[in-house]
């Protein structure tokens, strides 16, 4: 009995140790080649900024869809080579939205329609496994896809680090060996289609490829399109913002493409040598990863009297990034915040966290916070500008929300950083988005003042610090 008592406490202790260092390990590990990535400044050339808006008119809403009219442009005007990245590229995830645009199909086609009229062209598509559950279901879009020659990369997340490390270590030890496929045991919390157990199990990881990228030739140029936007039919009301551009910045984000390509196993990229043109008085630089968040805080910290910080912002959680406005607003930077009141998720209603706890504490530090007026679509924009009392002003527009889960090395996500002067024409487009979703001019109701959703919850305070904590949330 005593060796068998000894025998159990030696195979508890070998599972306790497996299960500590898998779990350490997953959140620490090194991440494949070219992901956290930093490019040099270049010059901007064609920078033009892109700014969705939705707004009631009445009973109906009303939209500009500047990012996905620039994709479908670019796509259409496309000779050789055609890479796009995606998180959401679905018609299946949450519930139609009232006067939406069936976005996905848009995107499918156009690029099927490239296909069969330029038989010779390079088309992928890389996406989120989200797109089918996991594994769960079989998406035909994707299978349309393929059938018309193009290539349809699912994303390998298994190769990132563990951001809810409490469940994933389970999950790598216990279940992930167990794969997944189509099935009709559960409901998908996606929709009314049935899944497998095992999609649920992958879910829980909590993990993604989040990018939102097009890359496209034209005459000998690499055009890049990098915003916040998802070709997703429930997001086609989403307010969005984003940038276009070429120039040697898009040929340093096809490379950070190639990495996630790499990572996930599709090897098959033919080698174009793209033209660069050499005007522009913008400069811009590519940053992913936990290089976006390196490169707001050292922005937000450099702030001075004088100084004027605008946010836009579906999620703003970061703790890093709360103290470093914090500081700013003390010495005197002005700063104002619009949020999402993280309150609509696709026909679902949401408890507001995080925001709602983060707006309150940076609204008690002197800081003007305003949410957004939604009413079943999001404030989906992801946009910083700092504009400097010198007049050389920075903005950062992509993929990444202010969160511990999008800016510290655990999803995939891609940004542009530019400066910019006063006089560019980009600035004042850029300004004039911001302005008009913080003023409510020409009749756009698009933001609310911070006291007509505010919230003091401690309980929600409590939450929000385990969800950020732990990992176990989805921002």
């Amino acid at each position: 009995m005593k060796r068998l008592l000894l025998s159990f406490k030696g195979l508890f202790l070998l599972l306790f140790c497996t299960i500590l260092s898998a779990g350490i390990y997953n959140v620490y590990k090194p991440l494949p080649p070219g992901l956290s990535y930093e490019g040099e400044y270049h010059r901007a050339e064609d920078l033009k900024f892109l700014g969705d808006l939705t707004w009631k008119n009445g009973d109906r809403f009303k939209t500009d869809h500047e990012i996905f009219d620039e994709i479908l442009f670019r796509i259409e005007n496309s000779e050789k080579f055609i890479l796009l990245d995606m998180f959401l590229f679905n018609d299946f995830m949450g519930k139609a939205a009232k006067d939406g645009r069936s976005l996905s199909s848009e995107l499918k086609n156009a690029l099927i329609s490239k296909k069969l009229s330029k038989p010779e062209i390079f088309i992928c598509v890389v996406t989120d496994p989200v797109n089918k559950v996991y594994n769960g279901l079989v998406n035909p879009l994707f299978t349309e896809l393929e059938k018309a020659g193009i290539n349809v990369v699912f994303t390998d997340i298994d190769r990132l680090r563990d951001s809810n490390p409490i469940y994933s270590v389970f999950y790598r030890v216990f279940f992930r060996f167990l794969g997944n496929s189509p099935g009709e045991t559960v409901k998908s919390p996606f929709g009314n289609q049935k899944i497998s157990l095992r999609s649920y199990f992958k879910l829980l990881n909590f993990k993604a490829n989040h990018r939102k990228v097009l890359l496209c030739d034209n005459s000998g140029y690499l055009y890049a399109v990098v915003s916040s936007m998802n070709p997703h039919d429930a997001s086609s009301l989403h307010s969005n913002a984003g940038v276009s551009f070429t120039g040697k910045t898009a040929i340093d984000i096809l490379e950070t493409e190639k990495a996630v390509l790499k990572m996930s196993g599709f090897t098959d990229i033919p080698n174009i040598k793209f033209k660069t043109k050499s005007f522009g008085s913008e400069r811009i630089k590519a940053v992913t990863e936990k290089k976006i968040l390196d490169n707001i805080l050292n922005s937000v910290k450099n702030t001075e009297k004088g100084d004027k910080i605008s946010i836009v912002m579906f999620y703003l959680s970061h703790r890093d990034i709360i103290s470093a406005l914090k500081n700013s607003s003390e010495r005197g930077v002005k700063i104002r915040i619009l949020l999402d009141a993280n309150k609509d998720a696709f026909g679902r209603e949401k408890n507001g966290i995080p925001n709602k706890v983060t707006a309150q504490k940076l609204y008690k530090s002197g800081i003007k916070i305003k949410w957004a007026n939604t009413d079943g679509q999001q404030l989906h924009t992801k946009l910083i500008l700092i504009e400097k009392a010198s007049g050389k002003h920075f903005l950062t527009a992509g993929s990444a929300n202010l969160t511990r889960r999008n800016l510290d090395n655990f999803n995939l996500e891609t940004n542009v950083i530019i400066k910019c002067n006063k006089e560019s024409s980009f600035f004042k487009e850029a300004e004039e988005y911001i302005n008009t979703l913080f003023s409510n001019k020409n009749d756009r109701f698009l933001s609310l003042d911070y006291k007509k959703l505010s919230e003091d919850s401690y309980m929600k305070m409590i939450l929000y610090f385990l969800m950020e904590e732990t990992g176990f949330c989805t921002f």
